[in-house]
């Protein structure tokens, strides 16, 4: 992937998210013990233990050696040429100066931002007409709320990234009120604000609540607008929310899972 790349790694974090969520998945299903097939068990049971696969999982790729050059192939020594200049990654160094665990924090945990937050805000949406594609779409907001994107961090620097994420919770909070309206422009644009982190921590419980998820599929192309204002922006600055992808594309993934797409 570096050298494909010329040492940009596209889909890295989608390729070892993804990696490990197949992994877990081939756990299940291939242990006779465990799971016989997803159809015979209450869903609420294989995704509890689906996660507990996945953290183990990332604790076992965690401690697991690299390959030495002589066992690499030619082209893999190459990639490793490439990779061993890159002394630390920025999910590794952001860890180690702010204490943002990344990618790996999210398989620690059992992907919780997917299962816990993606995975029935998805759902809701689309049990509420709205389409696959608009439906993605709006959990991809969600998602860069609720979620420290290194990748966004990487390119905005960590008080931009903040005050984004401020201003999409401050959205969700917005649209869990009685009469809400979605916004028309984004008041982060003209200054930023100073509301602090309280936003990020209620944005789960306001997303979830029939009330916002009522709220967003009666104003469906109004909130289609308001990620439009967001990919603008984005796109303009240069900014991206690969962190926040990589965890909707595997939402997808564990949809299709499930035989529920």
């Amino acid at each position: 992937m570096f050298a494909a790349t010329e040492a940009v790694n596209t889909q890295k974090g989608f390729i070892y998210l993804s990696g490990i969520t197949l992994a877990a998945a081939a756990t299940l299903v291939l242990d006779p013990n465990l799971l016989a097939t997803f159809e015979e068990v209450d869903e609420a049971l294989i995704i509890k233990r689906w996660q507990d696969e996945i953290s183990r999982w990332t604790l076992l790729v965690s401690q697991a050696p690299a390959a030495t050059g002589n066992q690499a192939s030619t082209d893999s020594r190459k990639i490793q040429d490439v990779s061993a200049e890159a002394e630390e990654t920025t999910g590794e160094s952001l860890n180690r100066l702010h204490g943002i665990s990344g990618v790996r924090g999210e398989a620690a945990s059992g992907l919780k931002s997917v299962f816990d937050l993606a995975l029935p805000f998805y759902r809701a949406l689309r049990r509420r007409s709205i389409s696959k594609n608009d439906a993605a779409a709006i959990t991809l907001l969600l998602l860069l709320a609720a979620v420290e994107d290194t990748t966004l961090i990487k390119r905005a620097g960590l008080q931009e990234a903040c005050n984004i994420r401020e201003e999409i919770a401050e959205f969700f909070t917005t649209m869990a009120q009685t009469a809400a309206v979605c916004p028309s422009e984004l008041a982060w644009r003209s200054g930023g604000n100073e509301r602090g982190l309280k936003y990020i921590d209620q944005v789960a419980e306001k997303a979830l609540s029939p009330l916002c998820l009522d709220q967003i599929a009666e104003q469906r192309d109004s909130v289609i607008s308001y990620i439009e204002l967001w990919s603008d922006l984005f796109r303009q600055r240069g900014y991206s929310g690969g962190g926040a992808a990589d965890l909707l594309a595997v939402t997808l993934l564990v949809l299709k899972l499930l035989l529920d797409i």
